[in-house]
């Protein structure tokens, strides 16, 4: 299943969600020496930023782009969805803490 949103593209939008940014600005923090070729960071960036303007998450405002209340709620839902999967995670690992401690339990008898 394909994801809602592109995890660069939630990278934005969380920066977004701390202050309005220029392309520039973007494009230093989200890629910062991690793609050697700047044309390709700049050509990905304007991708994901054509992407974000389209779903109405994050608008454009004189050369700055800023987060729409539709980003905001998407970053909480967002942010909601990773928390439950940390509790299962933290669930799951607390099950097999328990099954491994009673293993050694029964084995000490």
């Amino acid at each position: 299943m394909k994801p809602l949103i592109h995890e660069r593209q939630l990278k934005i939008l969380k920066l977004l969600c701390r202050k309005d940014l220029s392309f520039n600005e973007i494009l230093k923090k989200v890629y910062n020496g991690e793609i050697e070729d700047p044309r390709k960071a700049t050509g990905k960036l304007a991708h994901h930023l054509k992407e974000i303007l389209r779903k109405g998450l994050a608008v454009k405002k004189g050369g700055r782009y800023c987060i729409t209340p539709l980003g905001v709620k998407l970053l909480t839902l967002n942010s909601r969805e990773e928390a439950e999967l940390i509790r299962r995670r933290l669930l799951k690992a607390r099950e097999e803490i328990d099954e491994a401690l009673q293993i050694l339990d029964l084995a000490s008898l």
